[in-house]
């Protein structure tokens, strides 16, 4: 959001008013320990095969939490993306588009024992994605260089990276520490059929999972998946085993809810005709995060957030997720990025 605010005001104002106001902002952090939230996303880095036909594939770098980091990059939100990674060649191409998008990779690690992984996504009649999975196993368990985050900071994390086993332990001693120290931490499963076999060994990671988030934010799929629950209100209900503080539930071209307990809030989704939905869920978390972020620079935290609050940011992230279904494309594009300027 910061980089988001710079970047205008050098486009606005001559070089030198841009240096007395980066002097000051800098002055205002050391003297008054005013910090800049950090977003960290952890999951899958992987390559997305997209496959409408013999003669129509498409390759975007992917992972969910990939995907929702390189749009908050774009919106020039200060976001790190933690992940287990080969050295390949390919490797190297999705560390390159990461430093491209305004997204770091400080917190990666990398294994040369490792291949990339792959996502072959087929898209139906109605550019639905259908997925295959091909990933491989590193002989050691990956230490992962995991950052310090501090009061404010956002985590995001889901996927099925986060049900690995070997690196499970790791990750939820960090976010027991990013609780510790008041960052918000938001749980997508983003859990896809193909693992339905494995529910049973995955479901006590899961629930750690779930006890673990300040916001579920789930899809009806995921749902119904994981807990064998239908709509909202049986969703909210199984919710309260693990104790977050809000649940939003995604019902993509039939809209999203947000749940707490002190909150109930619809809002309907665009209505499109998508060239692909890959992306959109992982978009529509950007859109989340995003306003988040802006609402606590305007000194408003997520606790004191009303229903305006919230239908305002269901509506962004709606319109976010609606712009990725236009291309191919995993994340917000760059020009629409660059343009945000009406979120009140």
């Amino acid at each position: 959001m910061y980089r988001f605010i710079l970047t205008n005001i050098k486009k606005k104002y001559k070089f030198i008013q841009f240096l007395i106001f980066y002097t000051y902002c800098v002055y205002l952090a050391v003297h008054f320990n005013v910090t800049i939230p950090m977003i960290y996303t952890l999951g899958e880095t992987v390559l997305d095969i997209i496959i409408k036909s013999m003669d129509k594939v498409q390759m975007r770098p992917g992972g969910s939490m990939l995907n929702t980091a390189v749009s908050l990059g774009r919106l020039g939100l200060s976001v790190e993306h933690i992940s287990v990674l080969s050295t390949d060649q390919a490797a190297a191409l999705l560390i390159g588009f990461l430093k491209e998008n305004g997204v770091g990779s400080q917190f990666m690690y990398q294994d040369a024992s490792l291949k990339t992984n792959l996502a072959l996504a087929f898209l139906d009649e109605k550019n639905n994605a259908h997925y295959s999975f091909y990933k491989n196993k590193s002989p050691k368990t990956p230490e992962i260089p995991l950052p310090d985050p501090i009061k404010n900071d956002f985590i995001l994390f889901g996927s099925f990276f986060s049900l690995n086993a070997e690196i499970h332990p790791q990750v939820m001693n960090w976010l027991q520490q990013a609780k510790q120290n008041n960052a918000l931490i938001l749980y997508d499963p983003n859990f896809r059929k193909p693992h339905l076999p494995q529910l049973t060994s995955l479901m006590p990671l899961i629930e750690q999972n779930l006890e673990m988030a300040d916001i579920i934010k789930a899809s009806d799929e995921d749902l119904e998946n994981i807990l064998g629950v239908q709509g909202v209100d049986k969703a909210w209900e199984k919710m309260q085993a693990y104790h977050p503080k809000g649940l939003i539930y995604t019902m993509g071209k039939d809209g999203a809810w947000l749940v707490t307990p002190e909150h109930r809030v619809f809002v309907g989704a665009k209505n499109i005709k998508p060239v692909s939905t890959i992306g959109a869920g992982d978009t529509f978390s950007a859109g989340i995060l995003f306003y988040m972020q802006l609402m606590l620079e305007r000194q408003t935290k997520v606790e004191q957030f009303s229903d305006s609050h919230w239908k305002t940011c269901l509506q962004l992230a709606n319109e976010f997720a609606a712009q990725t279904c236009q291309s191919y494309d995993n994340y917000l594009s760059v020009d629409y990025a660059k343009n945000i300027s009406h979120v009140q």
